[in-house]
């Protein structure tokens, strides 16, 4: 492990502020019977001491989780989570949005962590019975404990849970979705790469449907506070393309993949070593089947950004700043781990409510790009690059003004390309090379809002009474003497026709240079469906 993990002074970098911790924990052990009572350590620095205002955080964050970061799917399938392990205050949102897909019936939780003052190598066991924080005590499975001390890489090590944050900065947010539960909490040293597939092994053994795998870390750690000071311009997008590559190796789930954008990258993951067990318990199959969701994910220089006080303005989390704002940063992103698969989710499911303001965020910073003489690299324009965003799916980007009138429109209904390519190629598109409209100026970017709608693969059907207004999209096709006349309507234009099939349809005709009532015979019918997002 890096020497920068290895943090043997009193003080703790969150952001690019510095907190001192508490160092008095061991004192705060005490006996009841012949049981261990470890209270919480942390100062207020990572999270409310005050149990109101701890409440009232948690509330908020998972509010903010729910109404901006949703992932749609069944609760009682999701196996395991990625969460980071900052103050609450950074990347307390970032975690309620993992924790909030997971099902509050939960009854025991692993939170497999890093070592960021003990070096050692296995993993240590804790040596206590119950964890006490504001919120309350959570008890240890020792029964599990029990299980995991028969074999020799799991471990005690004094000292290694007197002051490690990246344990106890999760259990509020456990306590704020869960009803009842115990905790194994377990903190990762060195491990060879031998041990891995031990460890999972052991792991194993105590892991059933009721129980959650939880891997706190962050990910980049950029600047010259950790030592890892590589960019000096487009310092976030740049972070978020390391970051991004971290992500794609994590959904492969597998070990040698993460091991290689380590080695390329040379990322600053404190988690990699916990990460890595989560894969190793993913690829013998103690889940089961999985997949793998992006939740959220921002930095701590945009969350400073975005905060005034308590309140945070989401929007700016997936904003850029200024390389002078960002020359000490922290990624964090939350990625859930489930047994649903992500093809049976309906179409309008399949991307998380981050992917699709990622999306946006992609099309308006393609569009402001190509007004500003593409001056950013492209690359550094896309988001993390989740399987969701990765899908190959047809799209149309629609600009309108904001008094409700069309400033352009252009897509494709069929396409080779993944999802965030085809968005930010026809984003420029609809904004410049609309036939109807004189290509869009820089004074008129504000005045316009961004509309995605993804579209499903066209299918053919046998004639217009298949049709299904409001539903369906629909491309009309006509032979004529000079070629071939068609026309396309998106599913939501359709709508606008109240289910009148025949107005619409000669509209479409219309459309199409025909006349109005030559849909009624010769021409062929393809319909596909769509769902949009927008700004």
């Amino acid at each position: 492990m890096n020497r920068y993990y290895r943090l043997v002074s009193s003080f703790v970098l969150v952001g690019s502020i510095v907190f001192l911790c508490s160092m008095s924990a061991c004192s705060h052990c005490d006996f009841r019977g012949t049981r261990v009572l470890h209270k919480a350590h942390l100062s207020s620095a990572w999270y409310s001491s005050d149990l109101a205002l701890l409440r009232s955080d948690l509330q908020n964050h998972f509010v903010l989780a729910r109404n901006n970061f949703s992932v749609s799917g069944d609760p009682a399938q999701v196996r395991a989570l990625i969460v980071p392990h900052a103050g609450h205050y950074y990347s307390g949102l970032c975690a309620a949005s993992a924790y909030w897909t997971v099902d509050p019936e939960i009854s025991k939780v692993i939170v497999l962590a890093p070592s960021h003052q003990a070096v050692f190598s296995g993993v240590a066991l804790p040596d206590y019975d119950e964890y006490q924080t504001p919120l309350g005590t959570i008890p240890v499975d020792r029964s599990s404990i029990e299980q995991l001390k028969k074999t020799t890489v799991f471990k005690t090590v004094p000292g290694a849970y007197d002051h490690e944050h990246a344990v106890e900065v999760q259990l509020p947010l456990l306590q704020g979705r869960l009803k009842s539960f115990s905790i194994v909490p377990l903190i990762v040293g060195e491990i060879d790469d031998g041990g891995y597939e031990k460890v999972a092994e052991t792991l194993s053994k105590i892991i059933d449907t009721r129980t959650l795998v939880v891997v706190s870390s962050d990910f980049l750690h950029h600047g010259p506070n950790y030592r890892y000071d590589l960019f000096t311009e487009n310092i976030l997008r740049s972070i978020r393309r390391v970051d991004s590559q971290a992500v794609r190796a994590i959904f492969s789930l597998s070990i040698p993949e993460f091991d290689a954008m380590l080695d390329r990258t040379k990322s600053t993951i404190c988690g990699r070593n916990a990460i890595k067990i989560l894969l190793q318990l993913i690829t013998r199959g103690s889940f089961g089947s999985v997949s793998c969701r992006l939740a959220s994910y921002y930095t701590s220089a945009q969350m400073t950004a975005a905060r005034t006080g308590r309140e945070i303005d989401v929007v700016k989390l997936f904003g850029d700043l200024p390389d002078s704002d960002a020359k000490n940063s922290v990624s964090y992103a939350g990625l859930v781990f489930t047994n649903q698969p992500l093809g049976i989710l309906p179409a309008h499911d399949q991307l998380t409510s981050y992917e699709k303001r990622a999306l946006l965020t992609l099309a308006r910073d393609s569009i402001t790009n190509k007004l500003m003489g593409n001056s950013i690299p492209e690359h550094l324009l896309y988001p993390i690059l989740s399987d969701g965003v990765r899908q190959i799916a047809g799209a149309f980007v629609t600009l309108n003004k904001h008094d409700g009138s069309l400033r352009g429109c252009i897509g494709q209904i069929t396409t080779n390309e993944p999802l965030f390519k085809t968005i930010a190629s026809i984003a420029q598109s609809s904004a410049f090379q609309d036939g109807r409209f004189m290509p869009l100026t820089k004074d008129e970017l504000d005045d316009v809002e961004i509309d995605i709608t993804v579209l499903t693969p066209p299918r053919k059907v046998a004639g217009y009474r298949d049709i299904i207004v409001g539903k369906h999209g629909i491309i009309l096709k006509k032979q004529v003497e000079d070629g071939i006349r068609s026309a396309v309507y998106l599913p939501q234009v359709s709508k606008s026709f109240g289910g009148d099939l025949e107005k619409m349809l000669s509209s479409l005709s219309r459309k199409a240079g025909l006349r109005s009532d030559d849909w009624r015979s010769g021409c062929e019918f393809e319909v596909f469906e769509g769902y949009e997002f927008r700004e």
